[in-house]
This record gives structure tokens, C-alpha cells and sequence, in this order.
């Protein structure tokens, strides 16, 4: 609309510049300038108006064609813009759902190879279990074996001892091997018997045995007496201890270990 006012006013104007100077031959007629008639002009500027409207109306429909195929194009532009933004969102969510796919994957089989290192651990800790109790019974069985090779040595080397003993006439009492004597001997005779004098230091007496001190010395009344520094032995009677003369021969008792 705009180009058709300006154009309209350049023919305007154009047209009154030109009266008096254009004349066309082949209608016989002319507009003079010093003589303007509105008739004989009229007919003129009309038909050049006409004739410039036309071109222009002519150049408008040009120009509309222009852009009903520059629309055209955009349009079709438009439409494979849409078409390719359609196929990139197809293949990004394709993408996304193999992604997740192999996502999904993985996290099962990571599932799966914890859960089997797991089962593999409580394995492997009752292993250790079974391992710690099959030692634990080991040491008791080898406890129990080195016990009974004690018993075994022990008894190697009691059995001789029980056979003597037995053949002296021991008899166990208690955890010990004592022999009681039915007939009456002197100290020197019997003194395997409590092995227990004072011959070596007056006053002192010390088992035989052992050579150490007696432990034990329950003395009867006035006890030890030591008559004429010739009673250096022991004898019991009435739950007491008395010193007498070795060459005396009492009853005795004697023991077969060499303890006091």
C-alpha cells in the first residue's frame, strides 16, 4: 500500500510537468502549456495514470509472487526441520531406551556378582569356621594322645616299680606303696621304715631318704630325751613321737618311695 501512494503521487506529479510539453501523435490532439485545457489534458494524464498503474499493479503481483514462493519455501523448510527434529527426537529416545537398557543390564549383573561374592565370603568364613574347630579338635586329640604317651611312659616305668613293690610286699595306700611288718627289727634293719635319725647331728634329724629335714615332729611329753646321747631314732606310739635306742627292734613300717 505504501509503494502504491508514492508511486501514485510521482505519476501525479509527473503528469503535471509533462502537460503542455507531451503531445501524442497518433490522437491528433495536444495539451499546450500556455493554454491548459482540463479536457484535452484529462484524457492524457489518464491514460498515462492507467498505464503506470497497470505496470505497477503488474510489479505488486511479481512481488506477491516472490513471496508466496519465498513462504512456499519456508514453509517446506519448516517442514523438514519438523521432519528432522522428529527423527532426532526418534533416535534420542531410542538411544535413551538402549542406554537404559544397558544400564539395567549391567546393574543385574552387578547385582549378580555381588550377590556371589557375598555367598562366596560366607563360604569362605564358614571354611574358616570349620577350620578354627577342626584345629581346636586337632589340639584336644593331640592333647589327649600326649596324655595317654604319659600314661603309657608312666606306666612303662611303674609297672617294674609294681612288680618289685609286689614282690617286696608294698601295698598301695592312698597314692603311695607302704609295707606293714609283722615282726620287730632294729633302726638299722629296718630303716627304710620313716628313715628319719639324728646320727649325722645330734638333735637333728633328717629323713634318710631325702637327706632334708623332718618335716613333721609331734613329740610325746619330755620328748626327745636323748638318754645318754644314745636315743638318735624315732618311733611312734599313742599318736606321738619318742626317741629311743636305735639297736632297740620294734615293729616297723616300711615305704617305697623316697620322699619323707
Amino acid at each position: 500500500m505504501h509503494n502504491f501512494v508514492a508511486f501514485f503521487l510521482w505519476a501525479l506529479a509527473a503528469c503535471t510537468l509533462w502537460v503542455g510539453s507531451f503531445a501524442e501523435d497518433q490522437s491528433g490532439y495536444v495539451c499546450l502549456i500556455d493554454d491548459p485545457n482540463p479536457k484535452q489534458c484529462d484524457n492524457f494524464c489518464r491514460t498515462e495514470l492507467l498505464r503506470m498503474l497497470n505496470e505497477d499493479a503488474g510489479g505488486s503481483g511479481t512481488g506477491n509472487t516472490c513471496d508466496a514462493k519465498i513462504r512456499e519455501k519456508l514453509d517446506s523448510v519448516a517442514d523438514q526441520q519438523a521432519k528432522l527434529e522428529g527423527q532426532l527426537h526418534g533416535v534420542e529416545a531410542k538411544l535413551e531406551g538402549q542406554l537404559e537398557e544397558v544400564q539395567t543390564k549391567l546393574e543385574d549383573q552387578q547385582t549378580k556378582m555381588e550377590a556371589k561374592l557375598q555367598e562366596s565370603l560366607t563360604v569362605l568364613n564358614k571354611l574358616e569356621d570349620s577350620q578354627a574347630k577342626l584345629e581346636i579338635q586337632l589340639q584336644a586329640i593331640v592333647n589327649q594322645l600326649q596324655a595317654v604317651s604319659n600314661k603309657i611312659d608312666d606306666a612303662t616305668v611303674e609297672i617294674p616299680d609294681l612288680v618289685w613293690m609286689a614282690q617286696l610286699g608294698f601295698q598301695r595306700i592312698g597314692t603311695r606303696y607302704f609295707r606293714i611288718e609283722t615282726e620287730t627289727e632294729s633302726w638299722d634293719t629296718a630303716k627304710r621304715r620313716c628313715r628319719i635319725n639324728d646320727h649325722g647331728n645330734e638333735g637333728y634329724f633328717v629323713s634318710v631318704a631325702s637327706q632334708k629335714p623332718a618335716p613333721f615332729l609331734k613329740w610325746g611329753k619330755g620328748e626327745p630325751s636323748d638318754r645318754y646321747h644314745e636315743w638318735n631314732c624315732v618311733n611312734t606310739h599313742d599318736g606321738h613321737m619318742w626317741d629311743y635306742n636305735c639297736n632297740n627292734e620294734i615293729y616297723f613300717i616300711c615305704q617305697a618311695d623316697n620322699e619323707t
